[in-house]
């Protein structure tokens, strides 16, 4: 068994707010990427359920003035934004239908200068295929985002088994056990270098692990898989546990 330190991302809860057709999932969020105060950013919201017989082809949000929209793009493939002063809209290439649930990405805004909470404004607009239009407001929290002071860092960990481990179980000697993705995210303000260090049985269990690159990381936000797999030599001593420490660093250059 490996122990695998990780760190937990907060995630912004509410209660679901219905309106017409369109339904705010409880666990909708408002996530800039990258989060540094006065960094050009990626902002994911969502996500929202598509009821009745509502096809939405766009979407308007506005952001709060200390957010610099002017230059917004689009994210996903086949969507186009437009921008009237801080209310950025976002027609969908491939329409959202009933029954659906969506999310949707607005890119290239300049976060707020100054580190913080902000809000966006109510009410983020749908608009159905027949011109309808409906209005949601983002209650509570789910319409917060937070921007953090630069340079920031943020590492997060998602093992197959239990929290923080890689459980290969009862392994015979000379046989291959299958192998075990851990998905190690980072998100910084700044470049950087990831390691990976092990340390204990590692020879008696036969590990093997795809390391993390070596070289220096562009900022943003950068996702890793660590291939781990485990085939116990014959000299390994039978009915003994055994126990690798996996330590994941990354450092700000």
């Amino acid at each position: 068994m490996m122990v695998i330190a990780c760190a937990a991302v907060l995630l912004l809860l509410g209660h679901p707010q219905a309106a017409l057709g369109i339904t705010s999932d409880p666990k909708c969020t408002v996530s800039p990427t990258p989060a540094g105060a006065g960094q050009y950013a990626s902002y994911l919201i969502g996500p929202f359920d598509v009821g009745n017989a509502e096809t939405i082809t766009k979407v308007a949000v506005t952001f709060p003035n200390q957010c610099n929209v002017s230059a917004a793009q689009p994210v996903t493939t086949g969507d186009t934004v437009s921008v009237s002063g801080q209310t950025v809209t976002v027609t969908f290439g491939t329409p959202k239908v009933p029954g659906s649930v969506m999310s949707f990405r607005v890119g290239n805004v300049r976060n707020p200068a100054t580190a913080g909470s902000y809000v966006l404004a109510n009410p983020i607009v749908f608009t159905a295929s027949n011109g309808a239009v409906t209005n949601l407001n983002l209650q509570g929290k789910r319409g917060t985002f937070k921007i953090m002071t630069s340079p920031y860092l943020l590492l997060t960990i998602e093992t197959p088994d239990d929290t923080q481990t890689v459980d290969f179980g009862s392994v015979d000697p000379g046989v291959a056990a299958p192998s075990k993705n851990v998905i190690v995210t980072v998100d910084s303000s700044v470049n950087f270098l990831i390691s990976l260090a092990l340390s204990g049985d590692v020879s008696p269990m036969g590990l093997t692990v795809t390391p993390p690159p070596a070289t220096v990381q562009t900022a943003g936000v950068r996702t890793y898989t660590s291939v781990y797999g485990v085939t116990p030599p014959w000299a390994t001593t039978p009915d003994v546990q055994l126990n690798v420490d996996a330590l994941y660093t990354v450092t700000q250059q």
